[in-house]
């Protein structure tokens, strides 16, 4: 019992003394750092505190001068953490600057830096707020807090952005993966075999614009224009539920053969293009593969994000084709095949479904209203033979060629007839996109 008693004792002598020291040196520290303060002794030239500087200043007066520089900063500062498209804006109370500290130990004649604090459980907060915990756990945030206090260090007027992704840690377990994929028909199996040995993977740099034209120069590459509308088809199809902008598309007048409606990047070398914008701050990669013979598949590969993109099609439309009679004086005099059969148009509208880590739609982007005209039935008829009178003079028959001949130049109204055609659905279309705006407009 008494060695206990006096095992307490001693414990307890001993932490007061801890106390009694720590206590000492905090005085005597604080006197000393005042009296530092005090002093009349001024820095040599070229003494800078951060980017401050205070040369031929005293240290009160440069304590003064740095709390001025920092709150000018602090009312100006734009800091923000980069995720892919994604920008954290970091609240300035997560940053203090350790004045007192800094201009203490400030060597004098050298650059000397200024001493900063960051809030490490704030930061942790604001990214895995706007992110995800995946990309918390997987970030040295050490690695991270020392970035900060080196960029903010310096007070500097341009706005500091940091990349989140450079501060993975090295047995980082967040990977790029597949956020996207598409597959399309191909016919011409020897071009589609020839695409997947010359172009098996696109990097699209980060921030950047991708010319699908510019890209086949550059790997001087030589397809036909029926294969890159497939292939640029394939592409687009699967960007589509992702976050890269379109820049330029264009598609066909009338809807290819195979194609599905509203997934179509018609290219034609030197005159129309597929331009997308990757606006992730790193680069995507475009795989292309073939899981089945004859079809061409396209993976995004990238980091994914809690926000999820989705294509929903809307007011889709078919048009019948008209059918357009020619008469011709004779129909054996007629190229073969005379008769086109025809086609059907379509329309269709296209949206982009944005949607957050709990599966709330955050908004619904338009992307594009894709009309196929109609391909008209052409058929070819022989103008009946009329009965001849008897005393019939020449210039009936004549006439016969000029009746006709203007029975041929009304066909070629059929231009005529497709331009209104034309107009009619677009005029429809129209329509139903007003009453399809005004319906979500109503639901809201």
């Amino acid at each position: 019992m008494k060695n206990t008693t006096s095992s307490y004792f001693k414990f307890l002598l001993l932490i007061l003394a801890g106390t009694f020291f720590i206590s000492l040196f905090s005085k005597f520290g604080t006197e000393a750092q005042n009296a530092v303060f005090q002093s009349n002794q001024k820095f040599a030239d070229k003494t800078y505190i951060g980017s401050v500087n205070v040369e031929n200043l005293t240290k009160k007066e440069a304590k003064e001068k740095i709390e001025k520089a920092a709150a000018d900063w602090r009312n100006n500062a734009d800091i923000a953490f980069t995720f892919a498209d994604t920008k954290l804006k970091v609240p300035n109370n997560q940053i203090s600057f350790l004045i007192d500290d800094s201009v203490f130990s400030a060597a004098s004649g050298m650059e000397n830096p200024l001493f900063v604090s960051v809030n490490e459980k704030l930061i942790d907060d604001q990214i895995k707020k706007h992110t995800s915990q995946t990309l918390v756990t997987n970030i040295d945030i050490k690695k991270l807090k020392r970035e900060i206090k080196r960029r903010t260090g310096t007070l500097p007027k341009e706005k500091i952005e940091i990349r989140l992704l450079d501060f993975l840690k090295k047995d980082s377990h967040l990977k790029q993966e597949v956020l996207s994929s598409s597959m399309i028909k191909v016919d011409d199996h020897e071009y589609l075999d020839a695409w997947l040995q010359e172009s098996k993977e696109i990097k699209i740099k980060e921030n950047s614009n991708f010319s699908f034209l510019e890209y086949l120069r550059n790997a001087k590459l030589d397809f036909s224009d029926e294969f890159l509308t497939l292939s640029a088809s394939s592409l687009y199809k699967a960007i589509l539920n992702t976050n890269l902008q379109i820049i330029e598309r264009n598609i066909s007048r009338e809807l290819p053969e195979g194609m599905e409606p509203g997934f179509e990047a018609k290219i034609k070398q030197n005159s129309m293009d597929l331009i997308l914008y990757n606006p992730n701050d790193y680069d995507l990669t475009v795989n292309f593969s073939s899981d089945k013979k004859g079809f061409l598949k396209t993976d995004i590969i990238g980091y994914k994000t809690p926000t999820t993109y989705n294509i929903r099609l809307q007011n889709k439309k078919y048009f019948k084709p008209k059918q357009i009679i020619q008469y011709v004086p004779d129909i054996t005099l007629v190229s073969k095949p005379a008769n086109h059969p025809g086609k059907q148009g379509v329309s269709v509208s296209i949206y982009r479904e944005i949607t957050d880590s709990n599966g709330v739609n955050k908004d619904s982007v338009f992307v594009s209203n894709d009309i196929y005209l109609p391909v008209n039935e052409v058929v070819v008829k022989e103008i009946p033979a009329l009965a001849e009178p008897p005393d019939a003079e020449p210039e009936d028959a004549a006439a016969t060629n000029e009746n006709g001949g203007n029975a041929i130049e009304d066909t070629t109204g059929t231009n005529e007839s497709e331009k209104s055609q034309a107009d009619d659905i677009a005029d429809s279309n129209d329509r139903s996109e007003n009453e399809s705006n005004l319906s979500e407009k109503s639901g809201e």
